[in-house]
């Protein structure tokens, strides 16, 4: 009994012991296990420390006071100030106006876009900044904090403000574009009926600017359109618009401008300054003329796009008649309507056969005999009647029908040449070439095939080219005109002294004939100074061994002047009207003569 009582105390001790240094073990591994999730709670706090600090958005804490209480990197960066300074700093010193941030509109769908929003931060140095802003309520150990992740925006504000530029300006010459002309006409048009004032729109295309791509090249066509448009610049005030709609045509608003004269003074002082010559690298100094139409507020229109259209439509009445400027008729509103017509028909009317041929006689004055014919195109439209080649040859151009164009007249002068000689009329006939045409290798090939297919002598054919068109480029017109002259044909330069072709290139060219600009024929026996202009034109031809052809004759009294000057060849109408090929040949054989009387008749008709 003893005994198994001693063996069980002695078990119990045994248990106890055990017992003890169970619990003892337990609590170590309850005390390991409790170090080492302190461990990696301490890790996980200096990684979250450091994800924070790292971030590349600005992180704060704000106490209840909205005191500045912790701030990582990105924060002291946005701010530009070091943490010490960043730290105690009042959230309203930072962001003093939190009412005036906006809902972000970079906010991700589905998402609150009123917890991210956009404003500006003050910093410490009294510099804004844009920022993204994302605040947040949160609660630690029963008080209140607020969190702020502020980011910076300004390079996507300045990106985005330079999409907005780019969406509202031309990438060539930076004015504003179409879109933003229209925005700014709108607000004008507004304004100007709150305070019934008037309000001017200028529609304005460049004349000729498609010889100029078509001659020199695009990469010349953008410089000179970046030129152009400084120029206009200069030209207007600072309050008023000028933008560029497309191509070479530009618009220019001119807001409170009283009434139309002053908007028209503005055009002339345009014009004057589009006139000055135009220098470009690698290219001889360019001239590029104007067709400006202008419309009114409220006179012709009362809402921004028929104002656009009343002035594209002026523009296009300046254009045709080559008067520069003109103001918005609204008798000719149809005429835009027909310009379309003519515009897209012109290849059909050739395919059709609605073109025919007119000539105008050509005087000698030497022999007072008619010994050649300029050669007129005419229109038979089934719709609009009979046009005029001033009405439908610019739109040739502009469409791009030119080349076709000239082929037809090509082939339709030789064929005529042909009947005429056939029925004993040794005449020659004279025909405009364009200067796409004088540019087109096509064109040389057509006229060599036309020479060769046929039993005319090619000297009885003269193409007249402009000034502008062997000025576009002239080491290439050279070229071009020494390889026509080769065939045989005779070359003159049309519209002799309203362009700016120099001497020396005169002389280089392969020329037969100058024609004086009937501008300067109208009023040679009113102006001394065109007198002598006329004068000198004649005895500059002769000295270079050219003959001198005088259009425009409308009167005996010009007629006389230029005899007396030595003017080789004359043609207006004193002399004739235009004659078709069916009354050709009776009017070359039974046209009145002598000179003076038949020319005495014909001033009395015009007059």
């Amino acid at each position: 009994m003893m005994r198994s009582l001693q063996q069980h105390a002695g078990s119990a001790t045994l248990l106890q012991r055990y017992t003890t240094m169970l619990a003892s073990h337990q609590a170590e591994h309850y005390i390991d296990v409790a170090l080492d999730q302190r461990a990696k709670l301490q890790q996980l706090d200096r990684l979250m420390g450091t994800v924070v600090n790292q971030s590349f958005d600005g992180i704060m804490t704000f106490d209840q006071h909205g005191v500045v209480r912790t701030a990582n990197e990105a924060a002291c960066k946005l701010f530009r100030c070091a943490h010490r300074k960043l730290v105690g700093l009042h959230m309203k010193a930072l962001i003093p106006d939190l009412s005036a941030f906006r809902p972000s509109p970079h906010a991700e769908p589905g998402g609150d876009p009123e917890k991210r929003l956009e404003g500006f931060v003050r910093r410490p140095d009294q510099t804004v900044c844009p920022v993204e802003l994302a605040l947040r309520r949160i609660s630690i150990d029963g008080q209140s904090w607020a969190m702020a992740i502020l980011r910076d925006i300004t390079a996507a504000k300045a990106h985005e403000a330079n999409l907005r530029h780019l969406a509202m300006h031309d990438s060539l010459t930076g004015l504003p574009n179409r879109l933003l002309l229209k925005d700014r006409l709108d607000q004008s048009l507004r304004a100007a009926r709150r305070s019934a004032e008037q309000l001017n729109l200028a529609i304005l295309d460049l004349d000729r600017f498609k010889e100029v791509n078509d001659t020199l090249g695009h990469q010349v066509g953008d410089a000179l359109l970046v030129l152009v448009a400084k120029r206009l610049v200069d030209c207007v005030r600072e309050g008023d618009t000028v933008a560029r709609l497309g191509g070479d045509e530009f618009a220019i608003l001119l807001p409170q401008r009283q009434g139309m004269c002053t908007a028209r003074d503005v055009a002339e002082r345009i014009r004057a300054s589009l006139r000055e010559p135009f220098s470009l690298a690698g290219c001889v100094s360019l001239e590029i003329g104007v067709s400006i139409g202008l419309a009114l507020y409220p006179d012709d229109a009362e809402t921004g796009s028929k104002l656009m259209q009343c002035a594209d439509v002026a523009m296009y009445d300046a254009k045709r008649h080559a008067t520069g400027v003109e103001r918005y008729d609204p008798a000719k509103d149809l005429n835009s309507i027909r310009t379309l017509v003519l515009s897209g028909g012109l290849r059909q009317a050739i395919d059709n056969d609605q073109l025919l041929l007119v000539y105008q006689p050509k005087l000698d004055l030497r022999s007072e005999t008619v010994r050649s014919f300029e050669v007129l195109a005419r229109w038979h439209h089934p719709d609009h009647g009979l046009i005029p080649p001033d009405e439908f040859v610019p739109q040739a151009e502009e469409s791009g029908n030119i080349v076709p164009f000239t082929r037809w007249t090509l082939a339709r002068t030789v064929a005529c040449l042909e009947a005429f000689h056939k029925k004993g009329l040794a005449v020659s006939l004279a025909l405009n070439l364009s200067p796409r045409s004088l540019h087109s290798k096509e064109i040389l090939l057509f006229v060599r095939e036309l020479l060769d297919g046929s039993d005319i002598t090619p000297s009885a054919i003269t193409l007249e080219l402009t000034e502008t068109a062997v000025m576009l480029d002239p080491a290439g017109a050279v070229a071009r005109l020494e390889q026509l002259h080769a065939l045989g044909l005779r070359l003159s330069i049309d519209d002799f002294g309203t362009g700016y072709s120099s001497l020396s290139l005169l002389r280089s060219l392969p020329l037969d004939e100058i024609k004086i600009d009937k501008c300067f024929i109208r009023t040679m026996t009113s102006s001394p100074q065109d007198r002598v202009i006329v004068r000198s034109t004649i005895d500059l031809a002769h000295n270079l061994g050219l003959e001198v052809v005088a259009e425009g004759v409308e009167t005996l009294a010009q007629m006389t002047a230029l005899k007396e000057l030595g003017c080789d060849i004359v043609q207006g109408f004193l002399i004739a009207e235009p004659i078709d090929d069916q009354a050709l040949p009776d009017w070359t054989a039974n046209a009145p003569w002598p000179l003076e009387r038949a020319s005495v008749g014909r001033e009395r008709m015009l007059s």
